[in-house]
């Protein structure tokens, strides 16, 4: 994962927090220890960042040991105080740590007999309490969020105001608002958001990296391109949104096409076709398969995909918001052009590839 976004210096939060819960949920470590990993840290790295953090926001000394670590990754749960510490050191909360847990709404079971004639257990009244304060504490920070409606909805608009401007409007100014909406969504995802809300963040941010890999391809830097294309991935894998993927894949194998990596153009449009979601972006992956075949002289194979092409554009089904509601440019027309057809794919044709 680290790889496909292009191997940060310093990798956002979102990233980590994903890479630690696919640590816990392969390997079945504890959510502590998938933290520290998704870090690259050892447990004497860990143990030393906590004492450089104390000293460095005069937070004062604790008498942590890696001895005492080993035994928290073990299960152990550390005191109040240590579990705000690491908290701070993870940025994260005692939640996602492991060493609590979210309550949406308190579990309803059969009381026993005892209690339902009439007898209290001791200490009910305060357990109830207390558990209900739990499940408001988290309602409220549940419903906080640093993104409105509003700010949403102008990055949706921006991006896909863009990405149909890009076919006519020169790409240096639109590169430079790519940049904006990018950062600004990545400023975004480091403070609170409902998960709806986050997932619409990833979206954005994996959009605009996507068209930042085109501009760079036009600009002449292919590998920058395929640096934006990597990122952009790395959000459509976290938003697990299919039509982000598919296209994503699409741009990927034309940087590999123009840097004359025919086999892995090929490879990426191919692999893109798990994911497409509709006929256009069946369509585009194949008109690229078929440009990246025809290229490298394996005509048959070109041919294949064009048939493969042509299927999906006239008898493929579903409609995905990347392709056919932003679309800003014929998902599979460029392609075709570039192999050189003077019309359409009907399903009746027999292309001549040029």
């Amino acid at each position: 994962m680290l790889a496909d976004a292009g191997d940060p210096a310093d990798p956002p939060l979102f990233l980590l927090e994903a890479i630690a819960g696919e640590i816990v949920r392969c390997c079945g470590h504890r959510a502590l220890k998938g933290y520290r990993l998704a870090h690259g840290w050892t447990v004497e790295r860990a143990v030393a960042g906590f004492h450089a953090m104390c000293v460095e926001h005069d937070l004062g000394a604790r008498g942590l040991t890696i001895r005492s670590w080993l035994e928290w990754e073990s299960g152990e749960h550390p005191n109040a105080d240590y579990q705000d510490l690491l908290c701070r050191l993870f940025r994260t909360d005692p939640v996602s740590l492991g060493f609590s847990q979210a309550y949406a709404t308190l579990a309803r079971s059969p009381a026993p007999d005892h209690v339902s004639s009439g007898a209290r257990l001791p200490g009910t009244g305060e357990l109830v309490s207390r558990v209900a304060q739990e499940s408001v504490s988290h309602a409220v920070a549940a419903e906080v969020t640093d993104a409105g409606p509003t700010l949403l909805e102008s990055f949706g608009a921006d991006v896909t105001r863009i990405a149909r401007a890009y076919l006519h409007d020169a790409p240096v100014p639109l590169f430079a608002e790519l940049a904006r909406i990018r950062r600004e969504a990545c400023e975004l995802l480091a403070r609170r958001l409902h998960p709806a809300q986050r997932v619409e963040v990833l979206l954005i941010a994996g959009q605009a990296c996507g068209l930042l890999a085109n501009a760079s391809l036009d600009l002449g830097s292919p590998d920058a391109a395929a640096i934006q294309a990597r990122s952009a991935w790395t959000y459509a894998l976290a938003a697990c949104h299919d039509g982000l993927s598919a296209w994503i894949r699409g741009i990927q194998a034309m940087i590999a096409y123009w840097s004359q990596d025919y086999g892995t153009a090929i490879t990426f449009a191919r692999d893109g076709q798990r994911y497409a979601p509709s006929a256009s972006a069946h369509a585009r992956l194949h008109a690229i398969d078929a440009l990246a075949c025809a290229t490298a002289g394996a005509q048959r194979e070109a041919l294949a995909a064009l048939e493969a092409a042509g299927r999906a554009r006239h008898n493929g089904c579903g409609v995905d918001e990347i392709h056919d509601v932003i679309a800003g440019e014929d998902p599979y027309q460029l392609p075709l052009l570039l192999l050189g057809l003077t019309t359409p794919l009907t399903p009746n044709s027999n292309p001549a590839v040029t």
